[in-house]
């Protein structure tokens, strides 16, 4: 058996969304936009990270298309297509490069997916509703 301590550095809380459920939400800025703040769901289970194209426009992509086209296959079975912008994110003060795939038709919700948490530890407490982050050097 192997067991691992992991210290964790960040502790938040699940937050109440829209349908009335509790989720682990993550509060992100980009870089050079210190003032817009997206709040984004974590999914272990997303492949990549992708946010509304409201979101691109917010942060001063005005022509999603010229990303890199990917083609997402959800759980429910249907395709979505997504195009591919790096950006520098910061959560808590840390930056973190990442490719975020907007999405031309609308979805219910950010998601930061595994290229993302590639990035961090993080543990979840479900029963609590907490989840906790430590950022990797």
């Amino acid at each position: 058996m192997y067991f691992m301590l992991v210290n964790y550095t960040h502790q938040f809380n699940y937050r109440l969304l829209e349908d009335n459920s509790y989720y682990p939400v993550i509060v992100l800025t980009v870089s050079d936009k210190d003032d817009f703040e997206i709040l984004a769901v974590i999914d272990s289970g997303a492949t990549a990270s992708v946010f509304s194209v409201q979101i691109a426009e917010a942060v001063g992509i005005e022509n999603i298309f010229q990303g890199e086209e990917r083609i997402f296959r959800l759980a429910n079975g249907r395709s979505l297509i997504a195009y591919g912008h790096e950006l520098t994110l910061i959560v808590e003060n840390n930056k973190i490069k990442e490719t975020i795939y907007f999405s031309e038709t609308e979805i219910p919700r950010n998601l930061i997916g595994r290229t993302f948490l590639d990035k961090l530890q993080i543990g979840f407490r479900e029963h609590h509703q907490q989840f906790y982050i430590r950022f990797e050097a």
